[in-house]
C-alpha cells in the first residue's frame, strides 16, 4: 500500500512539474514577442529560426569583410595609403547618415588595401572597417552597427552595410 502511495506521490511532482515549464516556455515565448497561444515547439522553433536567421547574416557579412582583406595584395593597385582616413570617412557619413552629429564611431583598425571586386571584376581601395551607434529618423539610437567603407585616391567610392 505505501509503494502505491509514493509512486502516485511522484507522479503528481512530475505533472506539477511539467506545468510549471510549459508555463516558464510560455511567458518565454510572450517576453521573445511570439502570439499568444503558440504551442512551445512552434514558438521554439519560431524561436530558433530568427536566432538562425541573425547569426546566418553575421557571419555572413564576416566572410565578405574577411575576405576583402588579402594580405597577397600589391598595395599599389589600392593607390596611396589614406592617412587621414577618418576625416575623409568622418565627412563622407556627415553626408550619409540621418543624424551625423549623433554618431559615435569606433575605428576597426587601420585600411586594409583591398579588392572587393565580385565575378573577375576588380574593386581596389583601402578597406576601413568601423562601428558606428548614431540615432535613427526617430531620434532613438541604432546600436553599434558594423560597417566599413572603401577609399579610392582620397574618397568614398564605396559604402558596405549602410542598406542601400
Amino acid at each position: 500500500m505505501g509503494r502505491i502511495t509514493t509512486d502516485l506521490v511522484d507522479q503528481r511532482k512530475e505533472r506539477k512539474e511539467n506545468r510549471e515549464c510549459r508555463a516558464a516556455v510560455r511567458a518565454t515565448a510572450a517576453f521573445a514577442g511570439f502570439p499568444a497561444g503558440l504551442p512551445p515547439k512552434v514558438g521554439y522553433t519560431i524561436l530558433m529560426v530568427k536566432t538562425s536567421t541573425v547569426v546566418a547574416l553575421v557571419c555572413l557579412s564576416m566572410i565578405v569583410l574577411v575576405r576583402a582583406a588579402d594580405p597577397s595584395l600589391d598595395s599599389s593597385a589600392c593607390g596611396q595609403f589614406p592617412k587621414l582616413y577618418k576625416d575623409i570617412v568622418w565627412t563622407w557619413m556627415q553626408k550619409n547618415l540621418v543624424d551625423p552629429e549623433s554618431a559615435k564611431v569606433e575605428w576597426q583598425g587601420e585600411p586594409k588595401c583591398t579588392d572587393l571586386g565580385q565575378n573577375g571584376n576588380h574593386d581596389y581601395g583601402w578597406l576601413i572597417n568601423f562601428t558606428v551607434n548614431s540615432r535613427n529618423r526617430f531620434g532613438v539610437y541604432t546600436g553599434k552597427q558594423q560597417h566599413g567603407v572603401l577609399i579610392r585616391n582620397g574618397e568614398v567610392v564605396k559604402g558596405i552595410g549602410f542598406g542601400y
